[in-house]
């Protein structure tokens, strides 16, 4: 989801982190040849970027995942039950043990 850029920072160890309009933080280096943003490296670089659009990749991932939990809600129709849980439980439970008689 792209976002608008509003402020550059940088981290403890000294890149940059893009400030986005949403909230988040994102680092934009320049590491050719998996990032090529030469304009990260110099002020007026990063100046000319401030009011930009870039990637939020985790407003992305929140995106997903909201659509992700919107697919997958059960109804309680849906939950299965195991036919076992009652009769299992009931037996070792065992309710005329001295645990539940109150004797000692």
């Amino acid at each position: 989801m792209k976002q608008t850029i509003m402020r550059f920072n940088r981290d403890e160890l000294g890149d940059w982190v893009a400030e986005l309009a949403c909230g988040h933080a994102q680092h934009v280096r320049h590491n050719p040849p998996w990032q090529n943003r030469s304009w990260v490296v110099s002020k007026d670089g990063r100046n000319k970027m401030v009011g930009q659009l870039l990637e939020c990749r985790l407003c992305d991932r929140l995106d997903n995942q909201d659509q992700a939990d919107q697919n997958s809600v059960i109804s309680t129709n849906e939950i299965p039950i195991p036919s076992f849980a009652t009769r299992t439980m009931m037996a070792s439970l065992n309710l005329s043990s001295s645990l539940f008689s109150g004797s000692r």
